[in-house]
């Protein structure tokens, strides 16, 4: 119970004073203290012979103004009601250095302290108690105020029947003052799927009555979990546990718990309907509310991403080759700094091991430590290097063990580090230990967090643990990443907070993420989407479908679908079929779009068998106008479609735009970059381009995209090019053919004022120099 003004069975010992508690104001004696809620003390009071339970804000909360409005804002429900199935207001003084109320003070368990001191009510009591609190709960809303919490333990059993209790975080429909962003508070495991999603309405006390009255008959909750992210999904999406119930009170409370609150009655509906069965009259007209119950207590989940599980993925240029992808789905400004051509090793090493998270992508902000840089290797180094890496993505381990240990020979850390991978890859641990040690002595840092993983791979926890710790005190930020998680799975989420903020404010960008989620886990939605926002822009795109749900909760499908559109541009799988479900059931998209997403999504590698499930049951019921094996089991295209909704276009031309032609042939050169030419010789003037611009061969309708790019000269004759890593092609478009085509632009106040033309690339067959 959060913010409860009565929040304890007052049947309970009354607790002593503390020595700062005060022992009289406003007129009332204290007698003592009957607990704390979310921002309050709660006392027993005495005034001319009358008690009363008495909450005060704590001192050192006063100075909040959102729990003073909160405050204010249960006096005014509160003392709106009259009802003799509601705990009486008495009075209030707002005008005191600690503003107070006092509300009638009741002797008697709670519903939740009975039915585990006592077991399930009868179901004669059952029923009698069910009206009674559905009779208070409909004078509230008949006042227009909706309590939020109706849960077990804010309903006191007294001599008088039951009393509904605990106004604190009661909400009045038309008080503008109570923001979405504190909504979600309440008791978890009696909340409705709209509570969680930031609503208040009306129909969410009639659910969680629903919940509380399984409670009392069953002595179990109706939907369970150890944390809030499960009660959450079992509540949005699954049964709710009726247990051993009779018919009777099934058929009663079976509505109440309907995913969808048009689906649900009223509770002048249930009332009258209790009336009846008391007068053994049956369930009458409220019998069609029963009507395909099974699939209205049910619904089906949109994916965020929060239930995968980490896997370690060979990531070859993690930091060079991932960023470029989120550059070239967002549009981030390219570098355009003419530098002289020379060739280059990637940055990162072979393998940046994913440091521990819910989504198997590597992360693009891991780096090494070490003062190494692949600019100051020399010439055998870096073709060793090259080398490594060829027979490796080619399964030649023996081969790629052979230059990585040239490479570290000359007492390289990158290929230190290499040596340590090929060798985990050969399944030699105790090697690949050896090496990795090495490595980090080296300076290599992402060594800190292979050799961790490895070790607690092999049941090794403490020295795993304090290898990562030791990556921590070098500020690794992929060490503090992944030691976050495994102490989050341990339980330790005060220190795993800590360091996923500590290397979010360094730049980690899978920290980023993981902070967000626990934000979301304690229901501090505005902040989650906050720092899921911030992972997305550096460079995590799996955020994007986290954003995507948080934005389909509160109902803003035009945002929803605006982050899986970038979602379903990263290629992820959950993304492709959280947008196809948006576009057929929100935008009553009736074109072959959602059936396109979920047939690629169905192709993805590694796909998950609860989503593969979810996609296959969505082909069915929608791709197909008679079975679904036609469609299920036909091959998606083996070229990938582009389609100009996935990506921001190239921005709308001038009239008077000018065309020239590009010099020269583009290529792919030895290092996997496409090389556009734009000068001959250095003779000649560099063309005063802003962006480079790229669209597959064969699909001429799809639109320019922009694309990152630097400008470089050729030393050996001056001429200038644009250098684009195919790097980002090979991730997107994986295993399938492609064929680039390119054209340089000017762009000025947001148009195209020039354009420098295409020239087929060598892949293209009908090519004519």
């Amino acid at each position: 119970m959060l913010f409860g003004a009565y929040p304890y069975s007052v049947n309970s010992n009354v607790q002593p004073l503390k020595a700062s508690d005060p022992t009289s104001f406003g007129g009332w004696k204290i007698l003592g203290r009957l607990g704390e809620g979310g921002y309050s003390t709660i006392f027993l009071g005495e005034k001319k012979k009358q008690l009363a339970a008495i909450k005060m804000i704590r001192k050192e909360l006063m100075s909040n103004t959102q729990v003073y409005e909160r405050f204010v804002t249960e006096i005014n429900n509160i003392e709106k009601l009259s009802h003799p199935g509601i705990a009486k207001f008495i009075e209030d003084d707002l005008a005191t250095d600690v503003p107070f109320i006092a509300v009638e003070y009741i002797e008697g368990k709670t519903l939740e302290q009975k039915v585990i001191d006592e077991g399930p009510l009868s179901e004669t009591e059952w029923l009698e108690y069910l009206e009674e609190v559905a009779s208070a709960l409909d004078y509230c809303h008949s006042k227009k105020i909706t309590h939020k919490d109706v849960s077990p333990g804010n309903i006191i059993l007294s001599k008088d029947g039951p009393k509904l209790i605990d106004f604190g975080i009661s909400h009045r429909v038309d008080d503008p003052r109570v923001t979405q962003g504190d909504e979600t508070v309440g008791t978890p495991a009696y909340m409705s799927p709209e509570h969680w999603a930031g609503l208040a309405t009306n129909a969410m006390d009639i659910f969680s009555l629903g919940s509380t009255f399984i409670f009392a008959a069953t002595g179990q909750p109706a939907f369970s979990g150890e944390i809030n992210s499960q009660i959450q999904f079992s509540s949005s999406y699954l049964d709710p546990n009726f247990g051993e119930m009779t018919k009777t009170q099934k058929n009663l409370l079976t509505p109440l718990l309907y995913k969808k609150t048009e689906d649900r009655p009223s509770l002048s509906e249930l009332i009258s309907t209790i009336n009846m069965i008391k007068e053994t009259k049956g369930i009458g007209a409220y019998g069609r509310y029963l009507k395909r119950s099974e699939k209205k207590l049910i619904d089906k989940p949109r994916y965020s991403k929060r239930t995968r599980l980490p896997s370690k993925s060979l990531a070859l240029g993690v930091a060079l080759g991932l960023l470029s992808v989120v550059l070239f789905v967002y549009f981030i400004s390219n570098s355009r700094n003419i530098e002289t051509s020379s060739p280059e090793v990637v940055a990162s090493p072979i393998n940046s091991s994913t440091p521990l998270a819910r989504t198997p992508s590597a992360s693009p902000t891991s780096e090494p430590l070490s003062t190494y840089s692949p600019a100051s290797a020399n010439s055998v180094v870096k073709a060793n290097l090259d080398k490594t890496r060829d027979a490796y993505y080619a399964g030649d381990y023996k081969s790629a063990l052979k230059f990585a240990l040239l490479a570290a020979a000359e007492g390289d850390a990158h290929g230190t580090y290499d040596v340590a991978m090929v060798y985990e890859k050969l399944n030699k641990p105790d090697l690949a230990i050896t090496w990795y040690q090495k490595a980090i002595k080296l300076g290599y840092g992402d060594a800190f967090l292979n050799l961790g993983h490895l070790y607690i791979d092999q049941k090794k926890d403490a020295e795993g643990v304090a290898v990562l710790e030791a990556g921590v005190l070098r500020n690794h930020t992929g060490s503090m990443n992944s030691l976050a998680f495994y102490l989050e799975s341990k339980g330790n989420i005060d220190r795993a907070k800590a360091l996923y903020l500590q290397a979010s404010k360094l730049g980690n960008a899978m920290s980023m993420y993981n902070y967000g989620f626990l934000m979301e886990e304690e229901g501090n939605k505005p902040e989650a989407k906050k720092w899921y926002l911030k992972s997305l822009d550096a460079g995590y795109t799996d955020a994007a479908t986290a954003v995507g749900f948080l934005f389909e909760q509160e109902a803003d499908w035009v945002n929803a679908k605006k982050y899986y559109e970038i979602s379903a541009a990263a290629q992820d799988p959950y993304g492709m079929y959280n947008l196809a479900i948006a576009l057929g059931n929100h935008f009553n998209d009736k074109g072959p779009r959602p059936c396109e997403l979920l047939n690629k999504a169905l192709s993805s590698k590694d796909l998950e068998s609860d989503l593969k499930k979810d996609i296959l049951s969505a082909i069915a019921k929608g791709c197909s106008s008679t079975s679904s094996s036609s469609i299920v089991n036909k091959s998606p295209s083996a070229t990938p479609v582009l389609n100009s909704e996935k990506f921001t276009v190239s921005p709308p031309m001038a009239s008077n735009v000018v065309t020239t032609a590009i010099f020269g042939r583009i290529f792919l050169d030895s290092l996997n970059y496409w090389r556009v030419i734009l000068t001959n010789s250095k003779s000649e003037t560099v063309p005063p381009i802003t962006g480079v611009q790229f669209r597959l061969l064969g699909y001429p309708d799809a639109g320019w995209m922009g694309v990152p790019y630097k400008l470089k000269v050729e030393p050996s004759n001056g001429s200038v090019y644009a250098e684009v890593d195919d790097m980002m092609f090979s991730i997107l478009f994986k295993n399938n053919p492609y064929c680039p085509e390119f054209r340089a632009v000017r762009e000025e106040n947001g148009k195209i004022v020039k354009i420098w033309e295409k020239t087929k690339p060598e892949c293209a067959t009908n090519y004519t120099p």
